[in-house]
């Protein structure tokens, strides 16, 4: 039930923080539904897609993710054509074998949010980047730490695990992302309610924001961000020092490198 999210989504806008879903869109939709994902869009927020079916794997073979790709594209050009048909997607079930995203970026996605649940063990063996087994056009982030009920509640309903989550990513200047999903009278996450779920986001949030240099960003701005990383490209020259190539100067942030215990801004 997309629409059940609508409590989450004021309250993230009202703070201006940006709010990001990932759309099955296999899924039956109501008018309530499309609205929010219509204002999510227009709140600055960023749409991906999360397959069509939410297949395992993305499907058994390469001919069936690109098949999910297709429905999934064709159901926003038909269902909300004013929002650019996103090429980002969150892998259904975090699974991302090398068959399935050579065939996303065949597709033409550009991003892909792994995950750490069925995870294939080189998404976790570096920072964010380019997809292993690509030509290299893919990218990825697994940054997802589970915002679910069920956990909060082990936790004796704290954030302390994604605070410290976080706090290791915002040691090693990362990026972090945290998920949760809408639910509906069928499956809710291990959600009480409502408003526990809001409590727990509030309390996250609250909680980043206890920290210096903290940007909130939507998906989009993370993967333009690593894509402008992915194209830079550096040398050492023992006697000029670092040269930088590939560097796109109209981006709006400069990255940083660091070298011999110094920080560069390039």
């Amino acid at each position: 039930d997309i629409a059940s999210a609508r409590d989450v989504f004021e309250w993230y806008a009202g703070e201006g923080v940006p709010f990001s879903l990932a759309v099955k869109t296999g899924l039956p939709m109501t008018p309530e539904d499309l609205s929010l994902l219509r204002d999510v869009h227009a709140n600055g927020g960023a749409l991906l897609s999360h397959s069509h079916t939410h297949a395992l794997n993305w499907g058994a073979s390469s001919v069936d993710v690109l098949a999910e790709a297709a429905a999934s594209g064709q159901w926003f050009r038909d269902m909300l054509p004013e929002v650019p048909v996103p090429d980002l997607a969150v892998s259904p079930f975090h699974s991302n074998p090398p068959y399935a995203m050579r065939a996303l970026e065949e597709a033409g996605f550009t991003g892909v949010v792994s995950g750490i649940i069925h995870n294939d063990p080189e998404y976790l063996l570096g920072r964010a980047g380019c997809v292993p087994f690509t030509s290299g056009r893919l990218l990825s982030i697994s940054q997802q730490s589970m915002l679910h009920g069920d956990c909060y509640r082990r936790q004796g309903e704290s954030v302390a695990v994604h605070v410290r989550a976080f706090a290791a990513q915002h040691a090693a200047h990362g990026i972090f992302g945290y998920l949760d999903h809408p639910f509906s009278a069928r499956y809710q996450y291990g959600w009480e309610s409502k408003a526990q779920r809001l409590e727990a986001h509030q309390k996250l949030i609250a909680a980043l924001r206890a920290y210096e240099d903290v940007w909130f960003w939507n998906q989009r701005q993370c993967f333009d961000f690593v894509r402008l990383l992915s194209r830079v490209r550096l040398s050492v020259d023992m006697k000029d020092g670092i040269r930088v190539d590939g560097l796109d100067d109209s981006a709006p942030f400069r990255p940083v490198c660091r070298w011999r215990g110094e920080e560069y801004s390039l």
